[in-house]
């Protein structure tokens, strides 16, 4: 790596062209110029020889450190890149979603299509390739955030929607970070791995208590959460506000036990909470049961055959057509599973019907 840089710094002092390791070249007119913007100059050739695929992990290890220890924005702007949009709020919520995030599910040990997210998570957290992703992006943000921003939290989850469409197994890192004053902070400086960071603005200028709710995101045990770490704790640094595991419930990020447990333990609106809770999740029971019974009666409708006429029961049918003080009975009796109760539903529609079930007469 130094013989690189050397000779990357010999060329640029003798104004010839230079070739940073991502392939773009710089020239310099003199060596005065090249000295002037020699910081800047060498924080993007650390930050292109930590992303270059030509150079052993070793080396790209190297480079990533040797960057983050000379890491500042003001710094960074890349004068061959479009360096797109800054980062202008107190907080953001960073997500990087690169094609090294997507693991080969041949080397997940017991791997099936048809694992649950918790065994799908147990398994890929002893997976080693997806632990050394999270953890360079926690020493990039957890060592830098000393001395750009105020805090910072990682955490490294699955991406459940695309495992259960397709089977793909994929890694994706979700960042917080807290700027303080800090301001027009480049995207393009908190690129990994030939990634820039999709960023959502998770408050609003004058807002202090929501801005915290990206700090919490990460730090809530989601469905196909793998990893996280950060320096800002919940109940520790910041308050808990009950609508924010509201909507982590109502997202589908996080199940019902664990909902509960945050409720009890935000304290606030405990007992409404869990209350609303427990009534959701039985509307959504007893919906989902609803929707399979109407599913297998639909399969099985085109199995059905018309019923038998009988004349007894269409004589009996028909003496309802006048008012009268007192109606017969009809009892139908018959081995179980016979098709009484459709039948006499079917006389009148299942739907009309009442039933009283009356047993050991």
């Amino acid at each position: 790596m130094h013989v690189l840089k050397t000779r990357f710094i010999k060329q640029a002092k003798m104004g010839l062209p230079a070739a940073m390791p991502d392939g773009a070249v710089l020239t310099f007119s003199s060596v005065k110029a090249f000295e002037k913007k020699k910081a800047h100059v060498l924080l993007q050739w650390w930050h292109a020889a930590a992303g270059c695929g030509d150079l052993s992990d070793d080396s790209r290890v190297f480079a990533r450190r040797a960057f983050v220890q000379n890491y500042d924005p003001g710094l960074f702007v890349t004068p061959y890149e479009d360096t797109g949009k800054c980062l202008n709020r107190p907080t953001c919520l960073l997500t990087y979603n690169g094609a090294w995030g997507k693991l080969n599910v041949s080397e997940l040990a017991g791997y099936a299509r048809d694992l649950s997210a918790d065994e799908l998570v147990a398994r890929v957290r002893e997976h080693r390739p997806a632990r050394r992703i999270f953890d360079t992006v926690v020493y990039f943000f957890l060592e830098t955030q000393r001395r750009v921003f105020n805090g910072a939290c990682v955490t490294a989850e699955l991406c459940m929607d695309t495992y259960r469409h397709s089977g793909v197994v994929r890694v994706l890192i979700h960042v917080w970070v807290d700027m303080g004053r800090r301001k027009n902070i480049e995207v393009v400086s908190l690129k990994l791995n030939d990634v820039l960071p999709h960023t959502s603005v998770v408050c609003l200028q004058r807002s202090t208590k929501q801005k915290y709710s990206g700090a919490f995101y990460t730090w809530v045990d989601k469905i196909g959460s793998l990893w996280s770490a950060g320096t800002v704790l919940p109940w520790m640094h910041y308050g808990v506000r009950d609508t924010w595991i509201t909507d982590l419930f109502a997202t589908h990020k996080i199940n019902k036990a664990t909902a509960r447990g945050l409720y009890i333990r935000a304290i606030s609106n405990a007992k409404r909470n869990v209350g609303n809770l427990e009534f959701v999740v039985t509307a959504n029971d007893k919906k989902r049961l609803n929707a399979q019974e109407a599913a297998t009666k639909r399969r099985m409708q085109g199995s059905f055959r018309p019923w038998r006429v009988l004349p007894e029961v269409d004589d009996w049918n028909c003496h309802y057509e006048c008012d009268q003080y007192r109606y017969r009975f009809l009892v139908l009796d018959g081995p179980s599973r016979m098709g009484k109760t459709r039948y006499c539903g079917s006389l009148v529609g299942m739907a009309e019907c009442w039933w009283w079930i009356v047993r050991g007469l």
